[in-house]
C-alpha cells in the first residue's frame, strides 16, 4: 500500500522544486527575494529544506512563478513519486 508523503518530504521536495522553477527561468535568488518580498534568509532556507513554507509564502512564490500553488504542490508531489517508483526498482 502507497503511503502519502510526509510533511517533511513534501518541505524538502518543495524546496527543492522552487529552486528548479526559479534556475529554469533564469531567476537570480535575489531576483525571487526581491519579488516575492520574504527575506533572503527565508528564500534560502526554504530552498534547503531546512524552514516549512507557510501557505502564504508558498502562494507569493507561485504566484511569481505565474502558476497556481496547487500545480506547485502537483510538481513537488509528482517528484516525490517519481523516487519511490525508482527505489521500488
Amino acid at each position: 500500500m502507497e503511503t502519502a508523503p510526509t510533511a517533511r518530504d513534501l518541505a524538502v521536495e518543495l524546496g527543492k522544486r522552487i529552486r528548479i522553477e526559479r534556475v529554469e527561468r533564469g531567476m537570480a535568488q535575489l531576483e525571487l527575494v526581491k519579488r516575492t518580498g520574504l527575506a533572503d534568509s527565508t528564500i534560502r532556507r526554504i530552498e534547503k529544506g531546512t524552514r516549512d513554507a507557510s501557505a502564504s509564502q508558498l502562494h507569493t512564490i507561485a504566484g511569481v512563478f505565474g502558476m497556481p500553488l496547487s500545480q506547485l504542490i502537483a510538481r513537488a508531489e509528482d517528484s516525490i513519486e517519481r523516487q519511490r517508483e525508482s527505489q521500488d526498482q
